[in-house]
């Protein structure tokens, strides 16, 4: 049963035409052919990317981001005509990488895919040496509500069947994992197990969440979390079910339909991932008009298009800089509190 998870701009001259039959133009047609002249001279000094561009994941190999990055690198490198290279700097549920990330220069040759997750919990949890206004976010990716999921053949179906399970057996460690502490996936089991009532657990943080789901398919642990990428290979080869959706609503996409959210089963937990994409602060504005308007054409080509259905991705690949940071800001204060209220925020 148990499987391992399946795997992933021509510009033509026309200054010749305005030299053409230049004696008998009047001033007037004369002066617009010059700005008309200009103007292509300006577009075709605008920045483009002449060298490696390095895509950073700040995950594992293997997991939703770092396939999502793949896709997306391979469609780049077709586009610019230049590598298009990814790279995985995880560790710290996403804080390793961010942090290396922001030390990058802002000379559009880098750009990073971060979560939510990096603004609004880990610098409540830790000491971490960014902040928001250390990046530009200039495009989003995807939404990655999380199944809690367990192995396919577990003595239980539902979140009510989990927990009478266990309260049947105090004695029993739950053993939870996740892709670092402080990452959407640590709180949201640690918060749906404390609303349980299921004290004995243990929470094991890896360095990615392919990771967790290894050990999961391997017998080690208990439970953890997967987004509709991951899930739907596990699915697929029936490796694991889930048992409930953490997020406000169910889903929208037929193969999720029918799992309820853990608010339906009496736990207020509803933490969703939103990825995006994002460049070094100081990037010079046409510097970030150029990747908007690259990433904008790559979610248009057929690769993604088959990509994100297959998948079952939920994409907010029409989210600008600014609807990321409307939703981002209030965010932040908002899950601060959370984390107070519950006795984990250390600032």
């Amino acid at each position: 049963m148990r499987k391992g998870l399946a795997g992933m701009f021509a510009m033509a001259l026309m200054m010749t035409l305005s030299a053409c039959g230049q004696s008998s133009q009047k001033p007037e047609t004369i002066a617009v052919s010059k700005q008309e002249g200009q103007a292509e001279s300006q577009d075709a000094s605008a920045w483009t990317p002449k060298g490696d561009i390095t895509i950073y994941c700040p995950y594992a190999a293997g997991g939703a981001t770092d396939l999502c990055l793949r896709c997306i690198a391979e469609i780049l490198s077709s586009q610019t005509g230049q590598n298009v290279n990814v790279v995985n700097r995880e560790g710290g549920g996403g804080v390793v990488g961010t942090t290396q990330f922001k030390m990058e220069k802002p000379d559009g040759y880098s750009i990073a895919m971060i979560s939510n997750s990096q603004f609004s919990t880990q610098p409540f949890l830790r000491e971490v040496e960014y902040t928001i206004d250390d990046f530009i976010p200039f495009i989003g990716l995807n939404l990655e509500p999380n199944l809690l999921v367990v192995p396919y053949d577990a003595p239980y179906d539902t979140i009510e069947e989990f927990v009478a399970y266990f309260k049947d057996r105090p004695d029993e460690t739950i053993t939870y994992g996740h892709s670092g502490n402080g990452g959407i996936g640590h709180l949201t089991q640690t918060f749906f197990l404390k609303n349980a009532g299921l004290t004995k657990n243990e929470s094991i943080p890896y360095s990615g969440n392919a990771e967790a789901i290894t050990a999961l398919l391997g017998g080690h642990i208990t439970m953890c979390t997967a987004n509709y990428v991951e899930a739907t290979a596990l699915f697929e080869n029936k490796s694991a079910k889930a048992l409930a959706l953490i997020a406000k609503e169910r889903s929208v996409k037929d193969a999720y339909k029918a799992i309820p959210t853990l608010r339906e089963c009496g736990y207020d937990v509803d933490l969703t991932i939103f990825k995006f994409l994002a460049l070094p602060a100081d990037t010079p504005e046409e510097i970030v008009e150029f990747w908007q308007g690259a990433l904008e054409e790559a979610y248009q080509d057929e690769k993604w298009i088959n990509f994100a259905a297959n998948y079952n991705l939920e994409e907010c690949t029409d989210w600008t800089r600014q609807d990321i940071m409307d939703r981002l800001l209030p965010e932040i204060e908002e899950t601060h509190k959370l984390l107070q209220d519950v006795g984990l925020a250390v600032n």
